[in-house]
């Protein structure tokens, strides 16, 4: 049991967290306290509802994390991460690098944990899990990880926090990772890590791998037997890792590292490649933006396009919820026209088992994509 404040929603706006769906918006609220707060919910029939945290200045205003009126502390973090570490093994096996908890996905919303090895990367999206992080720390010392990193987003207004220049060893698929904790995500995309396996077993001769961070798709291609891997990207340290990376597994196939724009790169190149590969950041975060979004993805995309080789594999990539395999295939469609050269679609690309959507929460589905080759 617990003491938490309450907050009132209004008559029938209960119906969607009894549904499943872990958000209650502000227009449901009825009485709330003046701050951010781990709540207890309750219905205008005065029934509990859930635990959730409560922020005031927020759209998304409630976040569910139990429908039982628990206490959110170490023990309840605890219960729930190791149950998620069983369940992430089971569905992965022996591999240690993977997402550990998907935030709302998971029953922890505004929670993201990537785990490298022994050590994990927090990301904190939202005001109550910065008023909760210190159980949590607690409940990963717990289960024996030996480095917790932290880092903030960009959500809800949050603080910057200092970040540790240091770099993290794990291993995946047979490649040893570089991961830099303080970089983009948590340091290192586990969401792509059985599209890298895919696009890999093409054995394509030469790949352009377009908004690269590290490299990781590069690295993939160079252990199957590529012979010239090209990374764009604007962050010199994240290309400076795939370098050291490939030292590090011992990979001879040639590449270049291009610091910079892609749009400016793809303006300038003149070379065609067996496998153009374009995953680039959310164009689109909110949804009054989607129909620019459109534009960019189509326009990057028909960039793209003119850098295959005729006959050969395009991959493209959106990390927008707000952006469905629909809206991507009607921008496909636009870059095919505007090009002439048409696509059949090889394979649908999507975020692995470490990163579940689950029915009520349909949201969590950010990552789509097409792997495509062309048609001549």
């Amino acid at each position: 049991m617990n003491n938490y404040p309450e907050v009132i929603l209004h008559e029938g706006r209960e119906e969607s967290a009894l549904f499943g769906h872990p958000w209650i918006f502000s227009k449901a609220i009825k009485k709330a306290p003046s701050k951010c707060s781990i709540v207890n919910i309750i219905s205008h029939k005065s029934e509990f509802v859930g635990v959730g945290s409560y922020n005031p200045a927020q759209t998304i205003a409630l976040r569910l994390f139990d429908r039982k009126k628990v206490f959110l502390d170490e023990k309840w973090f605890f219960t729930k991460l190791k149950s998620l570490i069983t369940y992430r093994e089971s569905l992965l096996g022996t591999t240690s690098t993977y997402r550990l908890c998907f935030g709302e996905s998971d029953g922890i919303p505004g929670l993201v944990i990537d785990r490298y090895g022994e050590s994990v990367s927090i990301q904190i999206n939202t005001q109550g899990i910065a008023l909760l992080i210190e159980p949590i720390r607690q409940a990963l010392k717990n289960l024996s990880f030996t480095e917790i990193f932290e880092k903030t987003s960009d959500q809800e207004n949050l603080p910057l926090l200092p970040q540790k220049d240091s770099l993290l060893w794990c291993e995946e698929k047979g490649l040893h990772i570089a991961v830099r904790p303080g970089s983009q995500k948590t340091g290192w995309f586990c969401d792509q890590r059985e599209n890298r396996e895919i696009l890999a077993n093409l054995q394509a001769k030469t790949v352009l791998n377009l908004f690269s961070f590290s490299g990781g798709f590069s690295l993939a291609c160079l252990k199957t037997g590529s012979q010239l891997v090209i990374n764009v990207d604007r962050d010199p340290e994240s290309l400076a890792l795939f370098d050291l990376m490939k030292k590090q597994n011992g990979l001879t196939g040639m590449h270049e590292n291009h610091t910079g724009d892609c749009w400016d790169f793809l303006k300038k190149e003149t070379r065609l490649f067996d496998l153009v590969i374009c995953d680039p950041p959310a164009f689109v975060k909110q949804r009054a933006k989607k129909a620019a979004a459109l534009k960019g993805y189509k326009d990057i995309f028909t960039a793209s396009i003119k850098r295959v080789q005729p006959g050969r594999f395009l991959a493209v990539f959106s990390c927008s919820h707000y952006m469905s395999l629909d809206d991507l295939e009607f921008a496909l469609r636009q870059s095919y026209q505007t090009t002439g050269r048409f696509f059949q679609t090889v394979e649908i690309l999507q975020q692995p088992l470490d990163h579940p959507v689950p029915a009520y929460f349909p949201e969590g589905r950010y990552l789509k994509g097409f792997l495509l080759k062309e048609l001549i």
